[in-house]
């Protein structure tokens, strides 16, 4: 977290310069800027799509995509991604997962793009590593610690890490070595408990990584030891937990990390922004056998409500985004960081009420795009959206 017909529409968001029908007089669009975004296809044997993911982070190759057939099975597609928003059916692939298979994302090893695939079977639960050329499983990583209902995958040399959530309260992580003949060894950190799907981050010029912990119960109560920092290795050993503590005024509504240079960054929103007493808060942090914080800043998001915020690159800069709304629109928002400091900020885009970001993904040229969702009547139709720049 992919030859037109009806609905493959090439789409400017409205309520932009080209069509200024907007709904609201919030100040913020006013200096939104326009953005280029297209319907993902539906051909004439879908009924629509269930869930679009990427295959490759930061850059994307291509998208898979789960999607309700008017037969009532689930089909597969992957459709690669050259850095056009307006995506061609005649270039998709169909892929046979299986029925009840969870796609989980897309990596690159050894010069083939796999796509992990979760297998329910009746005693346990396995990933499959396909090749999205073939559909042939090259790769089996089971037993898996249990049933998953979502997961991630975070490439590194040598194999990747993966991040599985459960169920509500019961999450694991796990290494997977791989090697050139695809013969995968997993190590799982069964004595590391984890409530919730924590964020793994590689070490920088490390075979190690460290996983960002999200206290759910504190962040809801306005404690301060909301994020923790525990390191692990690929010989299967972690560390005890290490608090990273940052700036809280109220209660830590959602998050994200991500590593950058060298360094990993923190956002998060404090406060409740439903009822717009929120801010932006971001946090620039080293590990050195503990989370050092280097510096902070935050941002008052206003009368504003707020989607959990996510992390974007361009050349040599670090943005955090978020999905703003007021009344009946909403606008993507993004902070430069600089130095730690936020920097300044700018406006992309006007879409729908209860719109939604689902993802983001950068193409090979270094351009940044958006998975958009939002409800068209008893549907989800998806979007994906072009930013034009990041420079503040």
């Amino acid at each position: 977290m992919k030859k037109c017909w009806l609905l493959c529409l090439l789409l400017t968001d409205y309520a932009t310069s080209e069509d200024p029908k907007r709904k609201s007089e919030w100040a913020d669009l006013d200096e939104a800027e326009s953005v280029n975004c297209a319907y993902w296809p539906i051909q004439k044997q879908d009924l629509a799509l269930n869930e679009l993911i990427t295959a490759g982070e930061p850059v994307a190759e291509g998208l898979v995509a789960s999607m309700r057939m008017r037969n009532s099975s689930v089909g597969f597609y992957y459709a690669p991604f050259g850095g056009k928003v307006k995506l061609d059916p005649a270039e998709f692939r169909k892929l046979d997962f299986g029925r009840g298979a969870l796609p989980i994302g897309g990596i690159r090893m050894h010069g083939k793009l796999l796509i992990a695939v979760v297998q329910h079977r009746q005693s346990r639960s396995v990933l499959e590593l396909r090749s999205v050329e073939t559909n042939a499983v090259l790769s089996t990583v089971e037993p898996l610690p249990g049933p998953v209902v979502s997961g991630a995958i975070f490439p590194v040399e040598g194999g990747f890490w993966l991040s599985l959530k459960h169920h509500e309260q019961s999450s694991s992580i796990g290494f997977v070595g791989l090697d050139s003949a695809f013969a995968a060894k997993p190590i799982w950190y069964a004595g590391l408990k984890l409530e919730f799907n924590p964020t793994i981050l590689p070490i920088h010029k490390s075979a190690d990584a460290i996983a960002v912990l999200f206290n759910a119960v504190a962040a809801g109560r306005g404690r301060k030891d909301v994020f923790s920092i525990v390191k692990v290795s690929r010989n299967g050993s972690f560390s005890d937990p290490k608090a990273l503590t940052v700036k809280i005024d109220a209660e830590v509504e959602s998050y994200s990390a991500i590593g950058f240079n060298g360094h990993y960054y923190l956002a998060y929103i404090d406060g409740d922004s439903m009822v717009g007493q929120a801010k932006i808060r971001t946090a620039k942090f080293s590990w050195a056998d503990s989370p050092v914080i280097i510096g902070e800043d935050s941002r008052s998001l206003g009368d504003a409500h707020v989607s959990e915020p996510l992390w974007l690159l361009s050349e040599n800069s670090i943005f955090v985004g978020i999905l703003k709304w007021v009344d009946e629109e909403s606008t993507f928002a993004t902070y430069k960081l600089a130095q730690s400091k936020i920097t300044g900020s700018k406006s992309s885009g006007v879409f729908a009420k209860g719109s939604r970001i689902i993802d983001r993904f950068q193409s090979k040229n270094g351009q940044n795009f958006l998975v958009v969702r939002a409800r068209d009547n008893e549907i989800w139709r998806y979007r994906l959206c072009q930013l034009k720049g990041l420079h503040h």
